[in-house]
């Protein structure tokens, strides 16, 4: 299997489904960096990198043969409750596949399912992100709102 093209249009268009997700941070480019850019939600964070494959869909076993160096990069992110990491992967069809990066393990994370919208293209940009409510237990629950807890809930 073939490594794929770089990813500058894939980066793009999963900078635009990460902006639907959250408020994202992009690394500055540079050798040795680990993840592309990070997603920041209110309860976690989520380091992304991301690749592209010549292949229409991608199994996590083929991450693991396509990506190794990829995948010991990111794993050298620390991995902590609040902190996640994730392989994005954008296939030759121009659909996504999204993958959590476990310590000991690769999952794949289902795609949400948005309501369709007639005339629209789910590919590019418009591509459902991943939607981590489908791992309970593994990935964090996403809150919407922060309570600081010195402070207690609101009245």
């Amino acid at each position: 299997m073939t490594r794929g093209p770089p990813p500058g249009k894939g980066l793009k268009e999963a900078k635009q489904i990460a902006s639907r997700l959250g408020e994202t941070c992009e690394n500055s480019k540079g050798r040795g960096t680990l993840y592309d850019f990070s997603i920041h939600l209110s309860s976690f964070t989520i380091a992304v990198r991301v690749r592209g494959t010549k292949l229409i869909a991608i199994t996590a076993e083929d991450l693991v043969a396509a990506y190794p160096r990829d995948i010991a990069r990111i794993r050298r992110v620390p991995a902590t409750p609040v902190f996640i990491r994730e392989i994005w992967v954008r296939t030759s069809a121009g659909t996504w596949q999204y993958f959590l990066i476990l310590r000991d393990r690769i999952v794949e994370i289902p795609s949400e399912l948005p309501p369709p919208e007639p005339g629209k293209s789910r590919l590019r940009g418009n591509a459902p992100g991943p939607d981590p409510k489908a791992l309970p237990g593994i990935v964090p629950a996403a809150e919407h709102t922060y309570t600081c807890p010195f402070l207690g809930p609101p009245k």
